[in-house]
């Protein structure tokens, strides 16, 4: 299966095969514009998926899942963000297996909305988890962003973004790489974060 978040609220599993439409999934009904506060991600036995998007003007994240085949709701959560971040920031991200969510400084497991750990930094705007889930490149508003550790909660780096360099999106590579998107200049930063020891 793949899927697909979409403008409307909805979740699309399709079927990667065929390419067909397996089930629409509703995440949010609004009519305001969300596209860029949407995340998915898969479980870890691809039984279900997550989806999670900052609702507009209300700070909270709601996390819903389903299960894959029957798009059956297996649950629901909202979840509190500290201040709403830039419309370009979705302000949360996911664990790679779904298993946990980053949203600001406070790492949620899931689905029963547990708080596993709390990173000792209030303006955090999450953007990016590293596929082993070790670690999460945050965005700190001040031309700069941060590495933390997950398991340890300790700050790994600072990195530096350089002026009016603020951050549009990042991701993580399965090889350890943080890639940061810059606003303004536009250019792109690579960095690659050190492997645990």
């Amino acid at each position: 299966r793949a899927a697909t978040a979409h403008a409307d609220g909805r979740v699309r599993v399709w079927d990667s095969a065929t390419g067909a439409l397996h089930a629409a999934l509703l995440l949010v009904e609004t009519d305001a514009p969300i596209a860029s506060s949407l995340r998915l991600a898969f479980t870890a036995d691809g039984e279900e998926i997550r989806a999670g998007v900052r609702l507009p003007d209300d700070g909270r994240v709601r996390v819903r899942g389903w299960n894959v085949d029957t798009g059956i709701d297996t649950f629901t959560l909202d979840i509190p963000i500290d201040y709403i971040p830039y419309d370009s920031v979705a302000g949360f991200a996911f664990l790679a297996d779904g298993s946990a969510i980053l949203v600001g400084p406070r790492l949620v497991s899931l689905p029963d909305g547990a708080i596993v750990r709390e990173l000792a930094d209030s303006a955090t705007l999450p953007a990016a988890v590293s596929a082993d889930g070790r670690l999460a490149m945050v965005y700190a508003r001040n031309e700069r962003s941060r590495v933390w550790n997950l398991h340890t909660g300790a700050r790994e780096l600072t990195v530096e973004h350089g002026e009016d360099g603020n951050m549009l999106g990042t991701i993580s590579s399965a090889g350890g790489f943080v890639v940061a998107n810059t606003v303004t200049p536009y250019r792109l930063g690579v960095w690659r974060i050190p492997p645990e020891e």
